[in-house]
């Protein structure tokens, strides 16, 4: 790593070689005069002295105006990339301290190693500069947290050699494009974008390479902890010889607390490690402050995105949408109105904070209150009374709420909900409260739309088109939760098949239309006569199924009578006088008694059922006004 001396002269005197040869040149003249024209020729020479020295003074003037007017454009234009600099390295969430301590770091290696004053001023420029080329590569890729795809790696690979384009298009005095293409090469050929090892990576950009990665892991970044000292150079003294020159790694740390002297010197609090957990919204004093906030806001907005959008479950989506708000804007009450689909209303879909369970489920007229205006004129409100919502809900809430924040959920033009934040703090909502949670409520919408048709799509794939009762398929999954419960608590139940008896006769005389208007009947009387925890569903054709959580044979005998009666009492009359009327034959089934899975319960219930429709004669019993009603028994409190 030495230096020559005829280099060291050529850097430091060969500026001096103008006035070296003249001089000389003048002083040989002036010997031959002497010796020529004795001292009389030289009583004639101080006004030709004279006179170049003041034509060489006045060049000489002109020269320095000119280097200076030079300096001065090079300055502006280091300036200028300064500048461009410090507002990438701020997007990339990396602070101004980082820049100036790479720089010491660098140069008092460089100075230590003997480098030029050019390549010294070469890697400066490179701690500067060396990551320009991230314009290239998106967002979503330098601030993912995780790790990357191949693809993702691939791309963001170019951004050295993007950055040593960009920087060749500039005159530098000194070498910094080497500097910046290859300062991600690694020693034992692994890096890029060249993959070269050894000393065949240019001095600087070694130097670069390792004084920039042991800040920033001092520093930390987006999604990582800074480290502290003794880690930091366990960190790169274990990469020596793989990502780092070994000899630079030794000199370095030899001499680290000499730099770190001078940082100290320049800089009291030397790292302050970017704390990134809230979106903070108060007003910046920097411009460059103002670049990470807006860096900082989109992170935070896609990474929302990003988890609102990994499920398909309504409430997920909502709960994941609520937990992030309230990480961003502070709230005492947060909701998610959505509009019912059955009524001109907004219900309460979720909500978080002190009162949710009070306005769990809670409906509002739309129009009411300050999310019903939100919902209805598709613009925000800031700073309206809660009370107006509350009092559109009906429910009866402490009167120490000062604030709300209201913003529309949308996807494209259509109004989904709102999403409405409640405080009790004193302290208003903002524009930028506002401006932020529209940004959320924007994103939102894609996600809570998608969960909803979701949720539609997934609840018309378990249910009977026809009857509106359970399909097969919800069939099966109710079962596997009752059974799943059946087996932890130790408790039994009963399976019900029924069978309509005479149903066929109905199709054959009446039409497939008319049966199809008797088993709608038969599916509302029969679940009228169950109770809300209790499952009743369309097997196949006019057979249905019942599940009846903690009970056995001996207590539900009632309900079978009841649902005997009810279907036998049940006539459909069509627009031609036809009347359709058929009769119900049961089976029963008891978990662990007759079996344990779905197959073998309804093997036994169908077997019980064809015993009893053999034991009934074959005729239609007639609707009479002797078919009463028997009331409904309480029959859990008879399960053993």
């Amino acid at each position: 790593y030495r230096t020559s001396i005829w280099r060291t002269w050529v850097d430091n005197n060969l500026w001096a070689a103008v006035t070296y040869f003249p001089l000389s040149f003048l002083s040989v003249i002036a010997y031959f005069c002497v010796q020529q024209f004795g001292w009389i020729a030289i009583s004639a020479a101080p006004p030709v002295l004279v006179l170049i020295y003041l034509s060489y003074a006045q060049y000489n003037q002109k020269v320095e105006e000119k280097m200076h007017r030079i300096e001065e454009m090079n300055d502006l234009h280091l300036s200028i990339v300064q500048a461009l600099a410090l507002a990438i390295d701020a997007k990339d969430n990396a602070s101004t301290e980082h820049v100036v301590r790479v720089k010491i770091y660098g140069r008092g290696l460089a100075n230590m190693l003997g480098l030029s004053e050019l390549e010294t001023q070469a890697i400066e420029a490179g701690a500067m500069l060396h990551d320009v080329g991230k314009l290239a590569i998106p967002d979503y890729i330098l601030n993912k947290p995780g790790h990357l795809t191949h693809a993702e790696e691939e791309k963001l690979k170019i951004h050295p050699v993007v950055s040593a384009e960009i920087l060749s298009q500039v005159k530098f005095p000194y070498p910094v494009v080497p500097v910046v293409r290859h300062h991600h090469e690694k020693w034992d050929g692994t890096g890029y974008p060249d993959g070269l090892s050894g000393e065949e990576i240019p001095l600087t950009a070694r130097i670069l390479s390792l004084v920039e990665n042991f800040d920033s892991l001092r520093e930390g970044h987006l999604h990582q902890e800074p480290l502290t000292r003794s880690n930091a150079i366990r960190a790169i003294q274990n990469q020596a010889g793989t990502a780092f020159d070994p000899q630079l790694v030794e000199r370095f740390f030899k001499h680290l607390h000499e730099f770190e002297a001078e940082i100290t010197a320049r800089q009291p609090t030397a790292y302050e490690p970017y704390e990134n957990n809230s979106v903070t919204i108060l007003e910046t004093t920097s411009p460059l402050d103002k670049i990470r906030e807006a860096h900082r806001e989109a992170i935070q907005l896609y990474e929302i995105a990003q988890s609102i959008g990994s499920s398909l479950s309504l409430h997920n989506t909502l709960t994941e949408l609520l937990n992030r708000v309230s990480t961003l804007i502070p709230s005492t009450t947060s909701v998610v109105y959505l509009k019912d689909k059955e009524s001109e209303r907004l219900s309460v879909a979720h909500a978080i904070g002190r009162d949710a369970q009070i306005l769990l489920e809670r409906q509002m007229r739309i129009g009411l209150g300050v999310s019903g205006w939100v919902f209805l004129n598709q613009g925000s409100l800031c700073n309206s009374g809660p009370h107006l919502d509350f009092s559109a809900l009906q429910v009866e809430v402490s009167d120490d709420y000062f604030y709300s924040l209201a913003v529309p959920l949308m996807k494209n033009n259509q109004v989904l909900g709102v999403l409405t934040l409640y405080s009790i703090e004193a302290t208003p909502y903002t524009s930028e409260h506002t401006r932020i949670l529209e940004s959320i409520a924007r994103l939102a919408g894609d996600a809570i739309l998608n969960a909803r048709e979701h949720e539609e799509m997934e609840t018309t794939a378990m249910t009977d088109r026809l009857t509106g009762l359970p399909n097969l398929r919800a069939i099966l999954k109710e079962f596997e939760r009752i059974s799943n419960h059946a087996r932890r608590s130790k408790k039994r139940f009963s399976l019900v098949m029924m069978d309509l008896d005479g149903f066929k006769n109905i199709n054959d005389t009446l039409g497939h239309k008319m049966g199809d208007r008797y088993l709608e009947a038969v599916a509302k009387v029969m679940s009228s006569q169950l109770r809300t925890h209790e499952f009743l569903g369309r097997y196949a054709g006019d057979e249905f199924v019942a599940i009846l959580p903690e009970t056995n044979r001996q207590v539900i005998e009632p309900l079978l009578e009841r649902l005997r009666m009810v279907v036998n009492a049940l006539v459909v009359n069509d627009e031609n006088g036809g009347a359709a009327k058929a009769g119900v034959s049961l089976g029963v089934a008891e978990y662990e008694l007759d079996g344990t899975t779905l197959e073998t319960l309804m093997a036994a219930a169908d077997t019980a059922m064809y015993l009893d429709k053999s034991k009934k004669p074959h005729r239609q019993r007639s609707a009479s006004s002797s078919d009463k009603v028997i009331p409904f028994p309480s029959y859990r409190s008879q399960a053993k």
